[in-house]
């Protein structure tokens, strides 16, 4: 292994490491929490600029937006919203945040899978959605949250921000941009690095959803390094959420 491969290896342990307990002190110290990831936030922006590897500095760079995303639904006053705007309210910076990483590194659309599946790839993206309505019900097993809006109340709109603003934006992030960025710096280590980060974002919901997270998105990563599309996948994570906080809760609701 190259000196170069060793050193972004360990940085990139060490950074998951930093969220890891980033993840575990919010959930139990908001303040600390958030003041440990604006610490990494900036130490991600600093080291993107000071290392002279293009690529390198690209992967610590859109990087930065994991740490990001704790912080805006820590600082951002949730509590005067319904439940389901919150995800509008935190998932519009973190767009803008991410078209503006893909604009600053030159990334095209194909790059991060704003693309079409293929022909040939239509089976698989099809079954990936379906299986998203298996995984919303194992996630729901292990965290068996309330229904999210009011049982009355119309599902249309929930259902296109659970699609958009958890599905899409999650994806874009961390199977667009980061899986690219890190594919490209690491090679195929990349896709199970992305994997551990998508899972240690689940540590404040519990250890097993941590396990749950990481092992999904492994199985996305799989499918949009072979179709190089995320639109299956971000269908199904919507999919996920769209049974995890609507479906299943209103169905236990009514038996």
């Amino acid at each position: 292994m190259s000196r170069k491969n060793t050193t972004v290896g360990t940085g990139v342990m060490i950074y998951l490491c930093l969220l890891s307990v980033a993840e575990f002190v919010t959930t139990h110290n908001l303040r600390a929490g958030m003041a440990i990831h604006g610490g990494i936030l900036f130490a991600l922006l600093l080291h993107g600029v000071m290392v002279e590897d293009q690529s390198i500095s690209n992967m610590y760079t859109s990087l930065s937006i994991a740490p990001l995303i704790r912080i805006l639904s820590l600082s951002i006053p949730l509590l005067q919203f319904e439940n389901m705007l919150w995800f509008v309210i935190v998932g519009i910076p973190l767009f803008i945040a991410i078209f503006t990483c893909m604009h600053i590194q030159h990334l095209d659309r194909r790059s991060v899978g704003l693309v079409m599946p293929s022909r040939k790839d239509v089976s698989l993206t099809c079954g990936i959605i379906v299986l998203g309505v298996l995984l919303g019900w194992m996630e729901y097993q292990i965290l068996k949250p309330g229904l999210m809006i009011a049982a009355s109340a119309s599902w249309i709109t929930p259902i296109l921000i659970l699609l958009v603003c958890t599905g899409f934006l999650e994806e874009l992030l961390f199977r667009g941009l980061l899986q690219h960025t890190f594919t490209e710096t690491m090679g195929v280590r990349g896709i199970y690095v992305v994997s551990i980060i998508f899972g240690i974002f689940h540590i404040g919901n519990s250890i097993y959803d941590c396990f749950f997270a990481a092992m999904v998105g492994f199985i996305y990563a799989s499918v949009v390094q072979r179709t190089g599309s995320i639109y299956g996948v971000s269908i199904s994570h919507g999919t996920i959420n769209i049974m995890l906080f609507l479906v299943i809760p209103y169905l236990a609701l009514s038996s």
